[in-house]
C-alpha cells in the first residue's frame, strides 16, 4: 500500500535502436492520437513485457499513455529538476544503492535500458503521474466509517495466524538421478502409508530417521508467509493431525501441527494501511473514468 512508480495504465516505452544496425527500418504507423503517430517499433518495443498479454493491449496501453502525455503537455505539466533529483535520491535510499553510479549500473545491467533512457522513462512516468494525481486527488477521501466497515467485513485480513509445525523431511539435491530421486520417494511413500494407518508421529519419525530423513521442531512459523504447498496441506489441520506428503522444490515432508495460535490487529493499528488501500481503489476507479472522459475528446485512428 506503499508508494509506487506504476500508475493506472501505465507503460514504459523502450525503445531499442540497435535492431535497425545493419538494416533500413522504415518504421509502420499503427496509430494516431490527435495526428501525433505511434509507430510499430514503439510496440516491439513494449513486446517483451509479461504483463501485456497481447498485442491488441498493448496497442490500447500505448494509446492511453499518449493521451496522458499529451494532456500532460496542454495543461502545462513538467517535472522540475529538484522533483526528478528528489525521486532519484528516493529510489536510492530504497533500494540500497550507496551512490548513483551503483544506481546507474544496477539499471544498465539488469535491463536493455541504456542509463539515459531510463532517466527518460522515468521523467514520463513522474509527469503522467502528477498530471493524474492533481486531477483526482483533489476528490479523494476516505471515511472512518468506509475504514471500519472494511476493517469488519474482513477479519482474516488482520488475523495475525501462527502454526506450531513438526516435520519429517526428505531432500531431493537438486543433481540427483532419477534412480535416487524414485529411492526417496519410496521411503516418503512408505511413511505416508504409515499414516495413514495412524502410526504414531514418534514411530514415523524413526522410520524415517533410519531412512535417512530428518526430523526436526520447526516451532511457530507465520501461516501468511508458509510457501504456498504448505499453506495448503496444512490450513485446515486441526492440532495433532498429520500432513499427506508434500512436495516442495527442496524435497518430500510431512507435517504434524503441534499448537496453534492467532492474535488480530487492532483496529487503530490497520487504521493507515486500510486507509491508503480504500484511497488507492478509489483513485484506480475515478483516473480510468477521468480517461475515458479525455478519450472521447480525443481522435484516435488504429492503421
Amino acid at each position: 500500500m506503499g508508494k509506487t512508480l506504476a500508475p493506472l495504465i501505465l507503460a514504459i516505452f523502450v525503445m531499442n535502436a540497435d535492431s535497425a544496425i545493419g538494416s533500413v527500418l522504415i518504421d509502420r504507423i499503427v496509430a494516431t492520437v490527435d495526428q501525433e503517430v505511434i509507430t510499430e517499433s514503439e510496440l516491439q518495443a513494449m513486446d517483451s513485457s509479461k504483463e501485456i498479454a497481447s498485442r491488441a493491449q498493448l496497442l490500447k496501453q500505448v494509446i492511453e499513455n499518449r493521451i496522458i502525455l499529451q494532456a500532460a503537455e496542454r495543461e502545462g505539466i513538467r517535472i522540475s529538476p529538484s522533483e526528478f533529483e528528489q525521486m532519484l535520491q528516493e529510489l536510492e535510499a530504497r533500494n540500497h544503492f550507496p551512490n548513483r553510479e551503483a544506481f546507474r549500473q544496477a539499471v544498465v545491467g539488469s535491463s536493455s535500458l541504456s542509463w539515459e533512457r531510463y532517466l527518460s522513462d522515468l521523467k514520463m512516468e513522474m509527469t503522467m503521474m502528477k498530471l493524474m494525481r492533481r486531477e483526482i486527488d483533489p476528490n479523494l477521501f476516505v471515511t472512518e466509517a468506509e475504514i471500519k466497515s472494511f476493517y469488519d467485513r474482513n477479519p482474516k485480513k488482520f488475523q495475525n495466524e501462527q502454526v506450531r509445525l513438526k516435520q519429517i523431511f526428505f531432500s531431493i539435491p537438486k543433481d540427483a538421478s532419477n534412480a535416487l530421486v524414485e529411492e526417496i520417494q519410496q521411503k516418503a511413500d512408505l511413511i505416508e502409508g504409515e499414516a495413514k494407518k495412524g502410526v504414531f508421529f514418534d514411530e514415523l519419525e524413526r522410520t524415517a530417521i533410519s531412512s535417512g530423513g530428518d526430523v526436526s521442531d520447526l516451532g511457530f512459523l507465520g501461516v501468511a508467509f508458509l510457501t504456498a504447498e504448505i499453506a495448503r496441506a496444512i490450513v485446515n489441520m486441526e492440532v495433532g493431525e498429520v500432513s499427506q506428503k508434500v512436495q516442495t522444490k527442496n524435497g518430500l515432508h510431512f507435517f504434524k501441527v503441534l499448537d496453534r495460535t492467532s492474535t488480530m490487529t487492532s483496529l487503530e493499528e490497520a487504521h493507515g494501511g486500510i486507509s491508503e488501500f480504500l484511497l488507492k481503489e478509489k483513485r484506480d476507479v475515478q483516473a480510468r473514468a477521468w480517461l475515458n472522459e479525455i478519450k472521447k475528446r480525443t481522435v484516435v485512428e488504429i492503421k
